[in-house]
């Protein structure tokens, strides 16, 4: 998915309500809202998010993957679940998305996450692309297929899936509002049900990244 947790004031594009587009009541605190619902738990992450006028981390030491976050952004949660499930030995640096530091655009240019930096200074983003790259440059446990038809097929099941976020923040930003959402609701239910469709007989692995 190109859609990444950042330009849409940087935080849940996908889970919580009020996540970008400003859509959340005055004073909203989306982080609190996410910390009190317990989404944090995949993560289980305490590390303090670094925000502008910090300094920047030094290198990335030698036989770890450094990896750029945010505790509550889902797009970071695929990558980090991908880190685990191969037991990668890797270091979490969590993003301020609302106040992000000066150092970090040299990091990605849009000041996105996830991003995953090797001790060698090479740096990859997109979550969809950072899960590929784990898989495809630490041996051991395969999540993704050898065959080009069944990785081709993973990948347009992604693709299928990615109208799901938007239009669950959507549903979820309209109902804490009081506002109308039953148009939103079908369509969540439609593309759910297309998926679902599709997904019939689907690997494991497409039903858990997606």
């Amino acid at each position: 998915m190109a859609l990444e947790c950042s330009k849409q004031r940087g935080l849940l594009s996908a889970a919580v309500p009020g996540a970008g587009g400003g859509g959340e009541p005055p004073g909203y605190d989306c982080e609190r809202w996410a910390q009190g619902r317990h989404l944090d738990a995949m993560s289980v992450d305490t590390t303090r998010s670094l925000g502008k006028g910090s300094c920047p981390p030094g290198p990335v030491p030698e036989g770890t993957i450094r990896v750029y976050s945010m505790r509550f952004c889902p797009y970071s949660h695929r990558t980090r679940l991908v880190l685990k499930a191969k037991g990668i030995r890797h270091e979490v640096i969590n993003i301020n998305l609302r106040n992000k530091p000066d150092w970090y655009f040299t990091k990605h240019p849009f000041g996105q996450v996830p991003v995953l930096e090797t001790s060698q200074c090479q740096l990859i983003y997109e979550s969809v692309i950072t899960c590929e790259y784990l898989d495809d440059a630490y041996p051991g446990r395969r999540l993704f297929p050898y065959d080009p038809y069944e990785r081709a097929r993973q990948k347009m099941l992604l693709e299928l899936f990615c109208k799901v976020p938007q239009l669950t923040k959507e549903c979820l930003v309209a109902l804490r509002c009081g506002r109308e959402c039953a148009d939103l609701k079908i369509s969540l239910r439609e593309e759910f049900c297309n998926l679902e469709e599709v997904q019939k007989g689907a690997p494991l692995m497409v039903r858990w990244i997606g």
